[in-house]
């Protein structure tokens, strides 16, 4: 697996250019594998207290930190497709992947804050599911053309176009976010990978087994990544509750938030309280970033990914997870 870290843009200490560039430039030193930004364009004063306000553009800072770096990926965590029109969001995506040499990732998501929809204008929140098949249809097939293609939906039509540029990525993967049996199906059909939200193992074990179901049926044997985020990852002596195994649940990718006090301040220094894990081959261990010294642990490897902030970790038993309020994300005193 790889390593990666989800970098708040948000609020009033996280909205900030200095310290999103400084998180950006701490996880590529410390060799992480993606940088995820959340996505919102405005926030309703009554969701305020859910979704703190004044979010920076998860697309711009995706483009922004592949200009600032040579490595690392970068994904929105998840772009909100019916906010964006799909003709438009092929281009801008292409044009991404082409000028970061291939370092884009697209997680996309329904949305969940129906007066965020009615402020944009965009179609209605109760369609959002039917608007996000039809979307991902035509991303595809953009990204696809070699000359004039057509399309007719309901939310999306035009005749004749010859779109451009053609993203370096063949194809560009897609993670579709969502843990209902909709977003499932809609994993199966138009992803390259799954990507829910602190799903429990046994809800997570059958959505995998749904999904291969549903991609056996229809004859996909390409590529697919499925991803497991749980809110936090503490060492085995702190951990309330054992983490589910790769070989249980079937999870190749790991988001989650740190609660050790001094690996949350490592974090929070430079990156943030909710660490992501991707794929994993090894484990680091006693993380420094910004401010003080990077290190590494190239001798750890375990056979779960894990965060410590002592030493290496050599032990091939897995760590242990516990969960904690996802909104606590506040820089350390």
């Amino acid at each position: 697996m790889d390593f990666g870290v989800v970098i708040p843009t948000w609020g009033t200490y996280w909205a900030d250019q200095q310290r999103i560039s400084d998180a950006i430039r701490a996880a590529e030193d410390a060799e992480f594998h993606t940088a995820w930004f959340g996505d919102h364009i405005t926030v309703p004063e009554y969701a305020a207290h859910l979704s703190p306000p004044e979010w920076f553009d998860a697309l711009v800072c995706c483009i922004y930190g592949a200009a600032i770096t040579e490595r690392l990926r970068f994904a929105p965590d998840v772009l909100v497709l019916p906010y964006r029109n799909p003709v438009e969001l092929a281009q801008v995506i292409s044009t991404a992947d082409q000028l970061s040499h291939g370092r884009i990732t697209l997680g996309v998501g329904i949305g969940y804050l129906s007066g965020e929809f009615e402020a944009l204008g965009v179609p209605p929140y109760r369609h959002r599911g039917a608007v996000v098949d039809e979307y991902l249809e035509v991303l595809r097939l953009l990204w696809d053309a070699q000359g004039p293609v057509s399309f007719s939906g309901r939310w999306v039509e035009f005749h004749d176009i010859v779109p451009g540029p053609s993203p370096l990525q063949r194809p560009v993967p897609v993670w579709v976010g969502g843990n209902a049996l909709a977003a499932l199906r809609r994993a199966a059909v138009h992803g390259d990978g799954w990507h829910p939200l602190f799903p429990t193992p046994d809800a997570y074990a059958a959505g995998r087994r749904t999904i291969e179901a549903a991609r056996t049926e229809q004859g996909k044997d390409g590529d697919f990544t499925f991803s497991y985020s749980c809110p936090s990852v503490v060492s085995a002596s702190m951990a309330k509750s054992s983490l589910p195994s790769r070989a249980t649940t079937g999870w190749n990718f790991l988001r989650t938030t740190t609660t050790r006090p001094q690996c949350r301040r490592q974090l929070m220094d430079g990156l943030c309280s909710s660490a992501t894990l991707s794929r994993s081959p090894q484990t680091f261990e006693s993380l420094k970033l910004p401010g003080l010294n990077t290190s590494r642990c190239a001798s750890g490897r375990a056979t779960r990914p894990s965060v410590s902030t002592t030493g290496c970790n050599n032990s091939s038993a897995s760590p242990t997870w516990s969960y904690q309020r996802f909104g606590d994300l506040r820089p350390l005193d």
